[in-house]
């Protein structure tokens, strides 16, 4: 347990006209503890200076923020323009914060086997970040195109988001050092300014398609955060783009390494 929480990755976005992408998020905080617990939580954008949530108190032993905070908050958390945000939770005791979300690009025809919107069928959870780092790994990172849908056990191409959040006064320079299997490795840059949040979509990104490793420095502390989402080999607009699964990105020094902060 912590009394702060990183956030990179939340997204509120409702499909409007011909601008298809969606995303919904629900924020858990537990307070296992005897005393009433009072928690504040920044919330950062791409393009504009930070906001304030109402401090909220929950009670001993009690689970809070146990709805949907774009409809719970929605001057704060809902951003009509990109729908990306993140969130610093700060709170007088040790808490626990659980982050779940389901995001993508709905379609007409999106499974239409399916009776339920798309919105409650695809999502992932993940605890917060409890710290900040300037390295942080991903182990399975992935962008994947099939060509052979017929012969594929999974018929569908995959893409990822990763997510940066600069809680602090100053930008950030990060850089993603990716390393492929038989290949060779590739950098990639990015500016990420003062108290904001920037996100990477890898679609076109990567030389090498399949899975990869990354290795993430920044000369600031940050905090980062994936997805990965998966679309028909057909095209997007075949049945849409959907999260697949969240993708865990671990902050250094870990006991191995001895790489400086």
């Amino acid at each position: 347990m912590c009394p702060c929480y990183y956030i990179a990755n939340g997204y509120s976005l409702e499909p409007q006209g011909q601008d298809h992408r969606y995303g919904l998020c629900e924020m858990r905080i537990f307070n296992p503890t005897h005393l009433p617990a009072h928690v504040t939580m920044t919330i950062y954008y791409p393009d504009r200076p930070p906001a304030m949530i109402p401090e909220q108190i929950i009670a001993p032993e009690q689970s809070g923020f146990d709805e949907y905070l774009p409809f719970r908050y929605p001057d704060v958390i809902h951003h009509q323009k990109t729908g990306f945000w993140g969130a610093r939770i700060r709170c007088d005791v040790p808490v626990l914060v659980d982050f779940w979300l389901s995001a993508g690009l709905r379609c007409p025809n999106a499974c239409p086997e399916w009776p339920l919107d798309p919105s409650w069928r695809y999502c992932s959870a993940s605890p917060a970040h409890t710290r900040l780092a300037k390295l942080w790994y991903l182990c399975d990172g992935g962008e994947i195109l099939r060509n052979t849908p017929d012969s594929d056990p999974f018929p569908f191409h995959e893409l990822e988001w990763y997510h940066i959040l600069n809680p602090g006064p100053e930008p950030c320079h990060v850089t993603l050092h990716c390393f492929y299997n038989g290949q060779p490795s590739a950098t990639y840059s990015y500016e990420v300014e003062a108290e904001r949040v920037r996100v990477i979509d890898t679609a076109g990104l990567h030389p090498h398609k399949g899975t990869f490793g990354i290795k993430v420095t920044c000369d600031r502390p940050i905090a980062i955060q994936g997805e990965r989402f998966v679309y028909s080999i057909h095209g997007i607009e075949d049945w849409g783009m959907h999260l697949h699964m969240q993708r865990i990105f671990v902050p250094a020094p870990l006991p191995w390494d001895q790489e400086p902060q």
